[in-house]
């Protein structure tokens, strides 16, 4: 899926970042989904259970956990449960989204490299300044095709000589230091990180990407 804009926000689910009136906002993983699927499948309304089996899956919770999600996506995009201009509910059936939506245009010009790189195995990805989504789905900007990683595993957002890494609620979890990490966490040179199973190297020194590097990236080829 596209950056959308509405309203003030702009929402792109490949860097898995919400910004309003031209700032990040913080949103957690699981609103993040859920405002995800409302956009994806707009206007149509979710059922609750639909809903449930993709941010819970194999997971039973209470029908308030999920109201509980909707407020704060409300919160933090701007929107009036009384009044919505955004997010719709339908009593006893779901939520839908019905706000207006254009697609952001991107401006390649603007993605600046970075002083770091990861490694995994005998390739080499070099991260660019701002968000970069680590996953085995070909969209993200670093993919790892191991069915130990999820389609979206976590991400490195990088500024300046700054490399902050986060978990986006990926099912075998991202370790740093032998921890699982619940929150944003600063990476130093040479931090290892586990992914699921897999292993990789942040380091603060380009490298000239591979063949092979270039078959795993988040433009693959077709054959």
């Amino acid at each position: 899926m596209a950056r959308l804009r509405f309203g003030e926000c702009t929402f792109d689910p490949q860097a898995h970042v919400l910004t309003r009136a031209g700032r990040e906002v913080s949103l957690s993983t699981k609103a993040f989904l859920l405002l995800e699927a409302l956009v994806e499948r707009r206007p149509q309304v979710l059922p609750h259970a639909q809903l449930r089996d993709r941010i819970w899956p194999r997971t039973f919770v209470s029908y308030s956990c999920l109201a509980g999600l909707v407020a704060e996506v409300r919160k933090v995009i701007g929107d009036d449960r009384r009044h919505p201009r955004y997010v719709r509910t339908v009593r006893g059936v779901g939520y839908g989204f019905i706000g207006q939506t254009a697609t952001a245009a991107t401006d390649e010009s603007v993605v600046e490299p970075s002083p770091f790189s990861l490694r995994w195995k005998s390739h080499e990805f070099p991260l660019v300044s701002g968000a970069n989504v680590i996953g085995r789905s070909p969209e993200c900007q670093v993919r790892i095709p191991s069915t130990s990683i999820s389609r979206q595993h976590s991400r490195i957002v990088v500024a300046g000589d700054r490399a902050v890494l986060e978990d986006l609620g990926s099912k075998n979890g991202t370790r740093v230091r032998g921890r699982r990490i619940a929150g944003p966490t600063l990476l130093a040179d040479g931090e290892e990180i586990l992914l699921g199973h897999e292993a990789v190297l942040l380091v603060a020194a380009p490298s000239t990407a591979t063949t092979d590097t270039d078959k795993l990236s988040s433009k693959p080829t077709r054959g």
